[in-house]
């Protein structure tokens, strides 16, 4: 039996050090990592939006006219916003 507490013990020490690793440590990278990704997909959908209207207001052609009809459209409906991570998505 005494094998057992001790392997009970050491089990419950390993936890006491390995969970309060995972808040301090894992979560904080795993958060970063996510607002990394926030960033890049903000500026990309911003880089597309400055093209599009550049192309649709700027040099307007009349093979491009659907292509800017959907994305007039998509921007009136608000598709091009992004919300950070951890934020609430509003149906």
């Amino acid at each position: 039996m005494d094998y057992f507490s001790r392997i009970a013990v050491s089990l419950g020490t390993l936890a006491a050090v390995i969970f309060p690793l995972h808040n301090w440590v894992y979560l904080p990278i795993k958060e970063h990592q996510q607002y990394q990704q926030y960033l890049k997909r903000k500026s990309a959908i911003e880089q597309y939006v400055r093209t599009m209207s550049y192309h649709c207001h700027k040099i307007f052609t009349p093979e491009k006219e659907y292509r800017c009809e959907k994305f007039n459209e998509a921007q009136e409906s608000g598709n091009f916003q992004i919300t950070p991570p951890g934020t609430p998505v509003k149906n």
